[in-house]
């Protein structure tokens, strides 16, 4: 993910890509808000909808999780899904200015994005 300017936290608009892997599928760039508070990591996600047929154009997730330092852990829930939970977790690293997030995806049945 990346962020247009330096900042102190993680808090604002970012933009960012997720690929699959052994390119099962084409990469899926997403938008996020996010809000970083003591610690704790908030915010909202909007991608194209690539996963669920049943949902609309475009897929909707809230995030909660932490930032430690450069780490950043978070679990993306989707609000799409009816009655099927799917969540992601995402751990990475934020660069130095806080403007760009290096990590891996992993859904709940442990399938690395």
């Amino acid at each position: 993910m990346d962020k247009d300017e330096s900042y102190s936290d993680l808090s604002g608009s970012w933009t960012g890509v997720y690929d699959y892997p052994d390119h099962q599928a084409d990469p899926v760039t997403f938008n996020a808000i996010l809000a970083e508070t003591a610690g704790s990591l908030s915010g909202e996600i909007i991608e194209p909808n690539t996963i669920n047929p049943e949902a609309g154009k475009f897929l909707y997730a809230s995030v909660t999780g932490s930032v430690a330092g450069s780490s950043v852990r978070f679990m993306k829930f989707y609000e799409d899904f009816d009655n099927d939970v799917h969540e992601v977790i995402y751990e990475g690293t934020a660069d130095p200015s806080l403007t760009r997030i290096d990590g891996r995806w992993t859904t709940i049945e442990e399938t690395p994005w």
